[in-house]
């Protein structure tokens, strides 16, 4: 609503008398002097604070809604699972001897070494290693002998592009695999590694004074997993604790008394790991300064959540606050939650999937339909006025007057407070507030069925009129409500894009002139 203070003035146009043909005393007038204080045409997103019409959304059939979602921080279990170091160290033992010369290499000994990750509770079937090194190392005891020897390590499980990690290794020497990329297929946290001893051809005979010991050490260090499949175990991991601002709730109303018939608010879950997942919330609790409310959950804390049946895919669950009208009451600043998240609980086998992006994603979803009945909704603003050039002794009556086709299902009672430049009232025009807009009428449903109609004028005494006349500063100050039945109960009504109030607001007043000739 546009307020717009104006000030029309009267022009008085005095001509030329012949005095010989008339004698003139006095000349008497009644003009009329109008003051519109407002006019213009109100749609309820202005009864909606500004810091909130982003919020306010429209269905296909015209019908307010407040929406409001927020991403709560992503809760991650991957600190559940982390690869240790493995160091193995083997030997080959060559009995003291003569070792005749051959004329090609020739395969000694073989060691087939199970290699375990040693992880519980979960048990693993196939890694693929976002990061991994494979160091080896051969050292022979005593060293420096003329035997010329090959080790050759081969790992069957672990393989890129199906070819399998395979090194050799003479006499002496270390080397480094980079395992990047590469699967490691596992039977319960366990993948092989085979040693192979090659003795070299050689045209002179060697002889070992002692037993020759051939060294092997090899390293898995740096394993990260871009994902993981197998049974993760029943394991818990406490989610950081967060509180959460929200911006919706506070004043998206202007502190008015609300009821909703149909609020929703829902955390909505989606599980981007492939393994049943239950999320305990020691912790969710709306807040506003030092005040704390409760949220309460259906299905009820914890709660068991959906999760994808196939590798990479997600799930959604949908957890509904049943306090809502509480929750909405409260209006609050934001919430807070601490939860645990507890894998395959009570459960010994299963086939799990974890990749190392996957993420436990939590939304707050709020939909508040503008359904429903509400009380003290305030609205304020300020005109500056300045009448200082009237002289009240000639104003003959004053009238306030007011028009409005109302569509809104709210009626408003309204007071307009004088105040100086310091806009610290010092008087008003009414002794209480005036039930000036008349709501529309609804049907049975909360739709408009009839507009309110006001077509008002009411006379000021002429007290009220000299403090006006030294105000400079004019509050007007509008307390809605929504629409009463005839039995004076307020039904749920409905707020409609389309709906509109059309209002005329002004001061008329009859002036005095008295001009002697």
């Amino acid at each position: 609503m546009k307020l717009i203070p104006t000030l029309l003035s009267a022009l008085l146009l005095i001509g030329c008398i012949d005095s010989s043909e008339y004698q003139i005393d006095q000349l008497e007038a009644n003009p009329n002097l109008s003051i519109p204080l407002g006019f213009g045409s109100l749609a309820v997103q202005d009864v909606i604070a500004d810091a909130q019409s982003q919020y306010i959304k429209v269905t296909p059939d015209g019908l307010l809604f407040l929406q409001y979602t927020e991403e709560l921080r992503s809760a991650d279990i991957r600190n559940l699972f982390e690869i240790p170091t493995k160091n193995i160290n083997r030997s080959f033992v060559l009995p003291r001897g003569t070792y005749p010369p051959i004329n090609r290499d020739v395969r000694l000994d073989s060691i087939t070494e199970v290699v375990d990750l040693n992880l519980a509770p979960e048990r693993l079937s196939e890694i693929l290693l976002k990061t991994g090194r494979f160091e080896f190392q051969t050292t022979s005891t005593p060293g420096n002998t003329n035997l010329s020897f090959v080790v050759q390590a081969t790992l069957p499980d672990v393989t890129r592009n199906n070819v399998p990690v395979n090194v050799s290794i003479a006499n002496v020497g270390a080397g480094t695999v980079d395992l990047t990329d590469h699967t490691m297929k596992l039977n319960q946290n366990r993948f092989s590694l085979k040693l192979v001893l090659i003795l070299r051809s050689r045209s002179q005979p060697v002889t070992l004074a002692n037993n020759l010991s051939v060294n092997f050490r090899a390293v898995f260090q740096t394993l990260n997993f871009r994902w993981i499949r197998g049974f993760f175990g029943d394991q818990s991991s406490a989610l950081p604790a967060e509180e959460l601002p929200i911006a919706a709730f506070g004043n998206s109303l202007l502190g008015a008394n609300v009821s909703f018939a149909e609020p929703k608010v829902e955390l909505i879950v989606t599980n981007e790991y492939s393994v049943p997942v239950r999320v305990d919330f020691v912790n969710l609790e709306a807040r506003k300064g030092s005040q704390v409310l409760p949220v309460v959950l259906s299905p009820a804390n914890p709660v068991n959540l959906n999760f994808p049946a196939t590798a990479g895919g997600s799930a959604v669950t949908n957890t509904t606050i049943t306090n809502t009208k509480a929750l909405l009451d409260f209006a609050p600043t934001s919430f807070f939650y601490r939860a645990n998240a507890r894998i395959n609980a009570g459960l010994t086998s299963g086939s799990n999937f974890l990749a190392d992006t996957s993420k436990l994603k939590v939304r707050l979803n709020v939909e508040v339909p503008f359904f429903g009945r509400a009380t003290n909704i305030t609205l304020a603003d300020t005109l500056d006025i300045d009448l200082t050039d009237l002289d009240a002794s000639r104003i003959d009556s004053t009238y306030f007057r007011i028009q409005s086709i109302n569509e809104l299902p709210l009626e408003a009672a309204v007071q307009f407070y004088f105040t100086g430049t310091n806009l610290i009232p010092f008087d008003s025009l009414f002794a209480s507030p005036e039930l000036f807009i008349r709501a529309s009428t609804v049907n049975a449903s909360g739709d408009l069925q009839t507009a309110g109609q006001t077509n008002q004028r009411i006379p000021l005494p002429t007290a009220k009129i000299n403090q006006l006349l030294k105000a400079r500063k004019l509050i007007i100050r509008a307390v809605l409500n929504t629409s009463r039945n005839t039995n004076g109960v307020q039904p749920d009504v409905k707020f409609r894009s389309n709906y509109r109030l059309q209002l005329n607001l002004g001061l008329q007043s009859k002036l005095k002139l008295n001009v002697r000739l």
